[in-house]
């Protein structure tokens, strides 16, 4: 006689939601290992052109950070309100320039790998004559660091400068200033500017992105290992090749970073969940290899210098 041991579903039940837990959990969390970042409230530092920022306007510019991190699809982001909850309750801070040991012991109540803080350290509109006319453009400067939650370390220095003379697309901040809308609205525009290229820079640093390669390469169409899934990757996205050369040390010997060469831009052309099919739209197909290095562009193709093996 065979004895079958019968698996009790409700036991079976319990691993599976434990094991989902854990794996949310977890600072890199989702299935392709996105980091999981907190941003908290900018510190108002700027000055200029009698400009009132306001506690609405710095507000919503940590949201606007927040929202293009999040379309990026490179990362999980923790609510607002769960930052401000967990701050108020272990009375940290969770605005401005945040103390690293205060990173550390917010990113471990927050389950977040790390901690983005900054300062809006430009917020001006300025007025000039031309001949007949008189115009006005906005300027925003932000200066961001992320801080490593579970060391302490400072990852990532990054600074944005926006400019705008025109509002641009939505007016940002339209439902939270009571100020003269024009002027606010070209200010939003140069804050979204400034948030863009601060984001371009993050998803640009191995710290926070898992780094993507050439899976072919050596003609004008190649493939890449970043996808829908992959990477958050659309049609018509940009990608820079490029190869990491010799390290560089400061004079105490601390490695400071490492050289790279540009060798080419990409255009994507076709996505799949996981990989992508690109053109080469700047540089020499001679250049590149499966295997090299490709980060998301958020500039110009025309303003990489590119360089060769």
């Amino acid at each position: 006689m065979i004895l079958e041991r019968r698996k009790n579903p409700g036991v079976r039940r319990f691993w599976i939601l434990l094991g989902v837990w854990l794996v949310a959990a977890l600072p890199w969390s989702g299935a392709e290992a996105r980091m999981r970042l907190a941003v908290v409230d900018f510190q108002d530092n700027a000055s200029g052109a009698g400009v009132r920022m306001g506690e609405p306007i710095r507000k919503a510019i940590t949201d606007m950070l927040t929202t293009e991190l999040f379309k990026t699809q490179l990362f999980t982001l923790v609510e607002r309100t769960r930052i401000e909850a967990i701050a108020r309750e272990h009375r940290l801070s969770a605005a401005g320039l945040v103390a690293p040991e205060q990173a550390v012991q917010l990113g471990r109540l927050l389950g977040a790998g790390a901690i983005i803080t900054g300062a809006i350290t430009q917020f001006a509109l300025q007025e000039f004559a031309t001949p007949g006319n008189s115009d006005r453009a906005g300027y925003v400067t932000l200066d961001v660091r992320v801080i490593d939650a579970e060391s302490g370390e400072v990852l990532l220095v990054a600074q944005g400068q926006g400019k705008a003379d025109k509002i641009k697309g939505a007016d940002y901040f339209r439902d939270v200033t009571q100020g003269e809308q024009e002027g606010q609205g070209i200010l939003g525009a140069a804050t979204m500017d400034a948030v863009r290229r601060v984001v371009g820079q993050l998803v640009a640093s191995p710290h926070l992105v898992e780094a993507f390669h050439l899976i072919d390469g050596g003609g004008p169409r190649v493939k890449i290992d970043a996808g829908s899934t992959r990477g958050g990757v659309k049609r018509g996205d940009l990608f820079v090749v490029y190869v990491e050369g010799e390290p560089v040390l400061g004079v105490d010997g601390s490695v400071l970073g490492v050289d790279r060469t540009m060798l080419g831009v990409l255009r994507v052309t076709a996505v799949q969940p996981r990989f992508s099919t690109a053109e080469l739209v700047r540089g020499e197909a001679s250049q590149l290899r499966r295997g090299d290095f490709v980060m998301r562009l958020e500039g110009a193709p025309e303003d990489v210098e590119l360089g060769s093996r």
